[in-house]
């Protein structure tokens, strides 16, 4: 039955929309999308609609419960995809050159026709005072910022893609700009990615319209106090990690066996200490699952009652029920510190693969085998680390460290609708 609703759920939003779409039933696909949405209620004169997105989902969530001073309407994203897809379908072209390719003309002319009668539907039925959204490159958003912008609605962005190791954050936004801003304000994580985003030069981008508020999302991790007993691995999936480095093969295939030999020592380790539980956890695709599970099976590490292997779960549960956390360039890390835990990672820096700790070595335990974690173990201080080298390494990727970004993004907001 669940894979039935599954089913009867992706169609509905997804082709019978593109069909809708291409005989300008706008007012039915309104009715689906009004189906389609999760309310946040705070009881609050502001309404904002929000275009689902997995982490962005997690943000509005925990913005919701730490400030809860704006109603939030969460919409798939699937809908304006699908819509934007009956217009450009069979077109050939990305974020990045949307607005440069002059062949779209009609295509988006037609679209945000749509849009318009669309979202005259969704808003009679809605009360809105903004709308948000996770990035301002997605081309399917494009018209739609057009449309609130000139009809005085603001558009936001809680930009998603603000953390990455320190020398790779104007990279990061030379790869994915498309050269346009249209919003009326950008919250961003930290002054890093705010810094990397004036320089690029970016039409429609300002020092006032970019704001730094800090992660949302991370606020929860400021109140964990009591340290658990348990061992967790944020396992690390290497190709997705070298898939946009400029490395020699040699160098990849070499990688890629350290991180399958990383792997097994942290197998190794639940052998070694049968009395403390170790959690593998990979993110949600059966493919990451897959990968950690074949190297267990591959070696003999399947029957082992004090290691879990999973992809379920959340990092907050997790890092709240350990004592020691590890992972490779992920905000896990982050998290775990603001959460007053011991992080340990492979040490794998090479000239193109940087990772977050880059200056600030001392905050991590750099390990190469399930010996080296238990050394790490057994030397503990019973002193946190430095607290004023924390809080630095903390402001450069999350800006303030208080556990209040939350409250800063709903006064942002609150500032537009005034």
């Amino acid at each position: 039955m669940n894979v039935f609703l599954l089913i009867l759920r992706w169609l509905v939003r997804h082709r019978l929309i593109e069909f809708l779409s291409k005989f300008n039933a706008y007012s039915l696909v309104s009715k689906i999308a009004i189906y389609s949405i999760t309310k946040i209620d705070n009881n609050s004169q502001y309404n904002v609609i929000c275009i689902e997105r997995p982490i962005f989902d997690e943000e509005i969530q925990e913005i919701s419960k730490n400030s809860g001073r704006v109603n939030y309407v969460l919409i798939p994203k699937i809908i304006f995809i699908s819509i934007f897809q009956s217009y450009f379908y069979r077109k050939k072209f990305d974020h990045v050159n949307y607005h440069h390719d002059k062949n779209l003309g009609k295509e988006k002319e037609k679209y945000k026709k749509f849009l318009e009668n669309f979202l005259n539907c969704l808003l009679s039925e809605i009360r809105v005072d903004a709308f948000m959204s996770a990035n301002y490159v997605y081309s399917w958003q494009q018209e739609l910022a057009d449309i609130c912008l000139e009809r005085d609605i603001p558009f936001i962005i809680l930009h998603k893609e603000g953390i990455t190791s320190p020398s790779q954050y104007k990279n990061l936004v030379k790869t994915y700009t498309n050269g346009k801003f249209k919003a009326s304000k950008m919250l961003l994580y930290n002054d890093s990615i705010r810094e990397a985003l004036l320089e690029a030069d970016i039409e429609g981008i300002s020092s006032e319209n970019l704001v730094t508020i800090g992660v949302p999302r991370f606020d929860k991790y400021f109140s964990i106090d009591k340290q658990g007993n348990d061992i967790v691995f944020f396992s690390f999936f290497m190709e997705d990690k070298l898939r946009h480095t400029n490395i020699s093969e040699k160098i990849k295939i070499e990688l890629l066996q350290k991180s399958i030999n990383f792997h097994i020592e942290i197998m190794k380790l639940a052998i070694k200490m049968k009395n403390i539980n170790v959690t593998i956890k990979t993110k949600s695709g059966d493919k990451y699952l897959n990968y950690v599970m074949n190297i267990a099976k591959n070696n003999g590490f399947t029957n082992l009652k004090n290691l879990r292997i999973i992809n379920t779960g959340t990092p907050y549960d997790l890092i709240k029920d350990s004592f020691l956390v590890g992972g490779l360039n992920s905000s896990v890390l982050i998290e775990a510190m603001i959460s007053r835990r011991h992080i340990f990672m492979p040490d794998l820096k090479t000239n193109c693969f940087e990772d977050y700790f880059v200056n600030d070595e001392s905050l991590v335990n750099y390990v190469e085998s399930s010996e080296d974690i238990i050394e790490c173990i057994n030397n503990f201080s019973a002193e946190d680390n430095d607290m004023q080298i924390q809080k630095s390494f903390l402001e450069k990727y999350i800006s303030t460290p208080d556990g209040k970004s939350s409250i800063r993004f709903e006064n942002e907001m609150i500032l537009l609708f005034k």
